[in-house]
C-alpha cells in the first residue's frame, strides 16, 4: 500500500489507529498538547500532515501548523552529511505562534538520520516539551 500522495487519507487513518494502540500501551497523552506535522516543501498537506491529522482526530488533541519549511531540497537523495548541513536552516516558527503547551508532538512519517527532528525541536521547544512521533524508524 502506497502512503505517499494527497489521496491516502484512509490509509493514514488506519495506521494512526494502529500507532495509537501501541503508543498508548507505553505512554499517556498529555493534557495540554498539540500535534505539529513536519511541513512539506511546498506547504502542501502531505503524508506527515495526513498522519498528524488522523492522530488529532482520534485523540482530540489539536493540530497546529506551527512550522514553515525554508529549505527547498528533498532529503531522500541526500547523504547523512548533506542532511546535517541543512540542520540550521530547515524550519522557522510561523508568525503569531506563541501559545504554550505541556507537550508538542512533532509528527513525521519516517525518521532516518534525526536531523529533521533536531531542526524542528530548536523551534518547537519555545512552545513546550517536544516529543517526536513517527510511523517508521529507519536505521
Amino acid at each position: 500500500m502506497a502512503l505517499k500522495g494527497q489521496f491516502q487519507g484512509p490509509a493514514w487513518n488506519y495506521y494512526a489507529e494502529r500507532f495509537l494502540d501501541e503508543w498508548l500501551k507505553q505512554d499517556t497523552l498529555a493534557i495540554s498538547a498539540v500535534f505539529v506535522p513536519c511541513p512539506a516543501i511546498n506547504d502542501a498537506h502531505d503524508h506527515a500532515y495526513l498522519f498528524a491529522k488522523a492522530l488529532a482526530k482520534l485523540t482530540g488533541i489539536p493540530l497546529l501548523n506551527a512550522l514553515q519549511r525554508v529549505d527547498v531540497k528533498e532529503q531522500k537523495r541526500m547523504s547523512r552529511l548533506e542532511r546535517q548541513r541543512l540542520l540550521e536552516t530547515k524550519f522557522v516558527l510561523r508568525p503569531n505562534i506563541n501559545e504554550k503547551f505541556s507537550h508538542v508532538y512533532f509528527v513525521d512519517d519516517i525518521i532516518t538520520t534525526g536531523t529533521t527532528i533536531q531542526a524542528a525541536k530548536e523551534h518547537l521547544k519555545k512552545l513546550g516539551h517536544v516529543k517526536a512521533l513517527s510511523l517508521i524508524i529507519r536505521e
